[in-house]
């Protein structure tokens, strides 16, 4: 007959192996091994978080180092770029207010000329002769050969300044007028060939745009058709000084005044004739006072 196991030997087993079990706990606790695994872990886990700790701290104080020497040194790169644009860069100066500049008042003849004639450029007037008129300038010189100030046609050319001269920047003005006994012409001009009128007519008026009115008469005398008084263009002032000493120093009459380099001049000339000079110029020599 075989042995069985009964329904109660059954649970006895199970009894017993919840017992073994019991007592294998008991005993790793009793033991204190189960204690020293999980403090042995714990400590696992807090040394890899202190090691990620100070990776993070060491990142993160890199990145600040980093941050900072990139700061310094754009801080440098802007201080050094000031630096070089202040030595290429004037320094702003202070502003100073200039006068209003106080416009050109003109004679009522001369504003008078410039509303009637549009090439308008001068008013010359000398004392004691019927010499009292406007000035004009052409495109060129042959512009006013046979016209009026007007433009119209006339047989005897308005009195007019050569084309080539600049009142705002040619030291020496040339002035031509036809030899005729007429109102606005030069046909008195010869008054400066008489001592007498040349002592007591010292200066005469010769309005321009730029104010300029007081000019000192300085030489009168007669040249040659061949005689060069046109120049306007001198290469140095030793040049241009030579030039107008020689007015001087051809003038009928002496005039004690000294001429500079700064010294602008104005030549009135017209066509000549008498027994000693059958053709030739006679020239009327200023320099400008104001």
């Amino acid at each position: 007959m075989k042995n069985r196991n009964s329904i109660f030997d059954s649970d006895n087993e199970k009894r017993r192996s919840k017992d073994s079990l019991k007592s294998v706990r008991d005993l790793g606790k009793n033991s204190g091994y189960l204690h020293d695994w999980k403090q042995h872990d714990t400590k696992r886990r807090n040394e890899k978080l202190k090691k990620l700790a100070l990776f993070g701290g060491a990142v993160a104080l890199t990145v600040i180092i980093t941050v900072f020497v990139n700061v310094q040194n754009l801080n440098d790169i802007r201080k050094q770029r000031e630096e070089f644009l202040a030595q290429i860069t004037p320094a702003p100066t202070q502003v100073v207010e200039r006068a209003t500049p106080v416009p050109v008042e003109f004679s009522d003849e001369f504003a008078r000329s410039l509303q009637l004639y549009e090439d308008t450029v001068a008013y010359l007037k000398i004392e004691d002769t019927n010499i009292d008129y406007p000035i004009v300038q052409g495109e060129d010189n042959y512009f006013f050969e046979n016209r009026n100030y007007d433009r119209s046609y006339s047989e005897i050319a308005a009195t007019y300044m050569l084309s080539e001269c600049d009142i705002d920047t040619t030291r020496h003005i040339i002035i031509y007028g036809e030899n005729e006994d007429i109102d606005n012409r030069f046909g008195e001009l010869d008054s400066f060939l008489d001592y007498d009128f040349f002592a007591t007519h010292e200066y005469i008026t010769l309005e321009l745009l730029d104010g300029a009115q007081t000019w000192q008469v300085f030489s009168a005398h007669l040249a040659s058709k061949t005689f060069n008084y046109k120049d306007i263009y001198f290469e140095s002032n030793t040049e241009y000084m030579a030039y107008i000493k020689m007015f001087k120093t051809m003038s009928r009459f002496e005039r004690d005044i000294q001429l500079t380099e700064n010294d602008q001049i104005v030549t009135l000339v017209t066509d000549y004739h008498d027994l000693d000079l059958q053709e030739g110029y006679l020239l009327i020599h200023a320099r400008r006072v104001n």
